[in-house]
């Protein structure tokens, strides 16, 4: 299929929001029959104030694939992860479409980002939710956004798409201004970002999604560009009357963990008001013997048995595969961070 021109081999891929698919992808290698057509990369800035210490995924509620409520760390990691990232990716799946995503404050750190990417990605995006939420700025956001994007199309060697969220007052006018740019597409993600204090959170649900898949499909309408659209329904519980399927391509973060991850029903917690800072040397480590299914819920396989240190005990602690992602501590009621120590400590 054709994507805001891009030749893509699906009508699938991997979000710019996503903090665990892609590392994933990189440690394991690729359990899908084919590896994702396009896979957008997280999300990069100047300056965000993050601490890279920070998990960057909290689970609150978890009751099925449909019903769900995640937190996510919107600027996971570094413009140097991501570019490595972008390198691997380049040399481990040569025909997967490769998109930098940005959030510039303004057109030299667009420009200046964009450069870095210049010879591994096939597409920028440009996060204007993130923008608008980082930034402040002089006059109206709406007209500062097309003007940058306008610049920066003209200038710009590859395809460019701008990414909107709830963030942002979206409306017919906007979207035919956005157009009018010359941008090629249309990211449409259904997830709100909110801070509290300098920690940063962006929200998933499937019932957001939803509600903001409706609500935009009636915008697009006619609208003469690309569209994607970042769902939270997993890809095989969509149906041909899902409403998601108004959109030429689908994107997906959080929906894809919940698919291939083992995930314990009825978990209810409370929304996070900090993420949680791993220390150097301390590891995240559960009771298998309480809580069985954890030894299964990390996506990169950190607490396989065999491989723990702590013999004669059901505590199993993460081995080198683990990247603090902080999935397993919000889903099992027995992790805990931990530290290690030999005899001669």
């Amino acid at each position: 299929m054709l994507f805001a021109g891009l030749n893509l081999h699906g009508k699938w891929g991997i979000s710019s929001e996503d903090v665990i698919i892609v590392k994933k992808l990189l440690i394991l290698g690729n359990e899908q029959q084919e590896p994702p057509p396009i896979i957008f990369l997280p999300t990069v800035a100047h300056d965000t104030r993050e601490n890279p210490s920070l998990t960057r995924i909290y689970i609150a509620k978890y009751s099925s694939a449909l019903d769900y409520l995640a937190v996510s760390r919107p600027f996971s990691f570094s413009l140097e992860e991501v570019l490595t990232m972008a390198k691997r990716l380049r040399e481990k799946f040569p025909e997967t479409k490769i998109v930098a995503s940005m959030a510039p404050s303004k057109l030299s750190e667009l420009k200046a980002l964009s450069s870095n990417f210049s010879n591994l990605v096939d597409a920028y995006e440009v996060d204007l939710g993130l923008m608008s939420l980082l930034h402040q700025y002089p006059r109206s956001f709406q007209a500062y956004a097309v003007d940058m994007l306008e610049e920066f199309v003209s200038i710009a060697p590859k395809t460019v798409l701008a990414k909107v969220t709830p963030n942002i007052p979206l409306s017919r006018d906007l979207l035919e201004l956005l157009v009018e740019t010359g941008i090629n597409g249309v990211i449409f993600s259904p997830h709100p970002i909110y801070t509290i204090g300098r920690d940063i959170f962006r929200l998933h649900s499937p019932l957001l999604s939803i509600v903001y898949a409706s609500l935009w499909a009636g915008l697009i309408a006619g609208l003469e560009v690309s569209t994607a659209f970042i769902s939270d329904k997993a890809p095989t519980l969509l149906t041909e009357h899902d409403i998601e399927n108004a959109y030429d391509l689908l994107l997906y973060d959080t929906a894809l963990v919940f698919k291939t991850e083992i995930v314990p029903s009825n978990k209810i917690g409370p929304l996070p008001l900090k993420w949680t800072n791993i220390a150097p040397g301390m590891v995240p480590a559960v009771d298998i013997e309480k809580e069985p299914f954890c030894q299964h819920v990390c996506p990169l396989q950190a607490f396989k048995q065999e491989n723990s240190t702590m013999l004669h005990t059901s505590i199993v602690t993460a081995n080198k595969n683990c990247d603090n992602c902080g999935l397993c501590l919000s889903l099992c009621e027995t992790a805990r961070l931990i530290r290690e120590l030999s005899p001669e400590d």
